[in-house]
């Protein structure tokens, strides 16, 4: 009777333990998706920002060769 009752709380401990590591990985694995998509979103948002701004001073550079081109051409006239 000691080994039946013996025997039937080692598979009990073994699968609650199972399923406990199971639970965890799942939350480990949850935990790092999410960072990782965090991550990439501010990844993302920092590219769309440089590109942004590159767009900006590409502008801006442009509008001032404008400038000097059409200040140059007037005193030219």
């Amino acid at each position: 009777m000691k080994k039946i009752i013996l025997a039937t709380a080692l598979l009990l401990s073994t699968g609650i333990l199972s399923a406990n590591a199971q639970t965890k990985e799942k939350s480990i694995l949850a935990t790092a998706d999410a960072k990782e998509k965090s991550i990439l979103a501010t990844a993302d948002v920092k590219e769309k920002s440089i590109l942004a701004t590159a767009d900006a001073k590409e502008k801006s550079i442009l509008a001032t060769a404008d400038l000097k081109e059409k200040s140059i051409l007037a005193t030219a006239d």
